[in-house]
């Protein structure tokens, strides 16, 4: 028919060539819109023309199968827009995790003569610290309490460590102590530059478990028997205690939002502008704990309001 594209026949089927099809349609393929029919569309179409039994009936060509370019023209106009780029810093955290191997998807929670101690901190500057330098120091009683323990015990089982910034209503890790304490060891990565005596750690979880979940675990081996939230900084839990502390930080791995690593790189920062400032302190804040605001690494545009000036 005159003004008609020509299909090209190609093995019984027809396929058209490009000029033939956008002259078919208007032009709108070549003004790069939408194709007018979707496969779906041709192929009912195709099928009403072999039901009425006569090809090119109501002046519709026979539908032959687009090419194949013509097919994808919508996932090529509507993109997805690019993620956004990591900063350097950012990608040192990931990292970080990733070469410390932390926050592993099993974990054993209850491991043959292990041993359990909750450690306190007034900030988390420090507690960023430890997990970097992979080191702590707690006060004079609690180094003595913690060397003791690592002493009498660390070759049957692992010395595990529950961390938890003062005021802060939650735990924040599990690291596990490797070394002896060495009295005459000391460290300027602190935020006060008060603390005697190290000893090396292996941080093994790293998220925020709130108190609530841990309240009702009591510390059984003490005449009281006050819930664990409200231990002081180098209190031994009892095993049993200790193995369910563990088991609810890894159930805890789908269901915590936030964790130290969120703000890794904002305590880089503050720790980069105190070496630059001599005598500059450690920020204080009296304020009540609110969780982290940020659901990225390093987005804290201002001090998180948990920070506190000091360690028990």
């Amino acid at each position: 028919m005159p003004g008609q594209p020509s299909p090209q026949p190609t093995g019984g089927r027809q396929l058209w060539d490009d000029r033939s099809y956008a002259a078919a349609y208007g032009g709108l393929a070549a003004q790069n819109m939408q194709p007018p029919l979707s496969l779906y569309q041709q192929q009912q179409a195709y099928g009403q023309q072999l039901k009425l039994g006569v090809p090119g009936a109501g002046g519709i060509p026979q539908m032959p199968v687009l090419p194949m370019q013509y097919n994808y023209l919508p996932y090529a106009q509507y993109q997805q827009p690019a993620a956004p780029q990591l900063s350097e810093q950012d990608l040192d955290v990931i990292e970080l995790a990733r070469s410390k191997g932390l926050n592993p998807a099993t974990f054993d929670c209850h491991p043959p003569y292990a041993r359990f101690f909750v450690i306190k901190s007034y900030t988390e500057d420090d507690v960023q610290k430890s997990l970097k330098h992979e080191i702590w120091s707690s006060t004079v009683l609690g180094n003595k309490r913690l060397d003791a323990a690592y002493r009498e015990s660390h070759e049957r089982g692992p010395i595990y460590l529950f961390f938890s910034v003062n005021g802060s209503r939650h735990f924040c890790g599990v690291a596990e102590m490797i070394s002896p304490v060495d009295e005459t060891a000391t460290s300027n990565v602190w935020a006060q530059d008060k603390w005697k005596g190290l000893f090396n750690v292996r941080w093994r979880m790293v998220r925020d478990v709130p108190t609530s979940a841990l309240r009702h675990l009591r510390l059984t081996n003490t005449q009281d028997q006050k819930p664990i939230t409200q231990s002081r900084d180098s209190t031994e839990l009892p095993y049993d205690v200790g193995c369910a502390v563990l088991q609810i930080f890894l159930d805890h791995q789908h269901k915590s939002k936030t964790s130290l690593l969120q703000d890794f790189a904002y305590y880089e920062r503050l720790s980069q502008t105190r070496d630059a400032t001599p005598g500059a302190a450690s920020p204080a804040h009296t304020a009540p704990h609110t969780p982290h605001q940020h659901a990225h690494v390093g987005m804290h545009p201002t001090p998180p309001p948990f920070m506190h000036g000091g360690r028990i």
